[in-house]
């Protein structure tokens, strides 16, 4: 079990690193059941059981994309972190290492009990529940960063963003220019969204294990050193 738990550990990373928002015993799009595939004929006879993973957005090693973006922005900022909104929207984060073992769990329940398959699951750690700026902010006074001490209107920089997206969508055929920051992004931290896992709890058995002071330990060490 300990040489399953690295090998989809090393899975996670991977998936990181090729941006994608899936994962393993998921179909590739949110809106496509599961029960689409659960059961299906494969070969020799055999049946395909299938379950889909949520586990909202993931922190901790291997994260090229969440918390590092954010570690750069505020270095372009001069070590600043420009926070938008009022403050007050919750989000939910979730460690990388929890979500990998919710992935051995669910293995081990899809061989042994059928009616685990074709449902999905929401997975969410004991990371706690918090403005994701102040969720972050740990990880920028490692890198003596900060956050900044005023909040930008959510509208207006929503907006700017959005305007500035379709104005370089023009402008693709003719050169590609990547800003840091999208306007989904903006939204998305600025919606109260979190979630409960004691349906993978009571079906999966799934239980996280490591503690949120484990995964923000793990997760310091690895934002300390990682290439901005």
């Amino acid at each position: 079990m300990i040489n399953s738990f690295f090998s989809l550990w090393s899975c996670f990373i991977f998936y990181f690193k090729m941006k994608l928002c899936c994962i393993i015993f998921s179909t590739f799009f949110w809106n496509l059941s599961p029960e689409y595939y659960n059961n299906a004929t494969v070969f020799a006879g055999k049946k395909l059981r299938t379950a889909s993973l949520r586990a909202n957005v993931m922190y901790g090693e291997g994260d090229p994309y969440y918390i590092t973006n954010g570690l750069r922005q505020a270095k372009a900022f001069g070590g600043i972190m420009m926070r938008v909104g009022n403050g007050t929207a919750l989000f939910q984060q979730t460690y990388v290492g929890n979500t990998a073992w919710a992935f051995i769990c669910t293995d081990l329940s899809l061989q042994s009990q059928i009616d685990v398959g074709g449902s999905f699951y929401f997975i969410p750690d004991n990371t706690p529940v918090m403005n994701t700026f102040q969720f972050m902010e740990p990880y920028l006074h490692a890198r003596n960063f900060r956050l900044s001490k005023f909040y930008l209107p959510y509208r207006l920089v929503y907006s700017l963003v959005y305007v500035m997206e379709v104005f370089l969508k023009l402008l693709s055929p003719f050169v590609k220019i990547n800003i840091q920051t999208a306007s989904c992004s903006i939204k998305y931290i600025n919606m109260t969204l979190y979630f409960n896992n004691k349906k993978a709890q009571k079906a999966l058995g799934y239980k996280p294990i490591f503690t949120a002071k484990e995964a923000e330990a793990n997760s310091l060490a690895y934002y300390k050193q990682v290439k901005l």
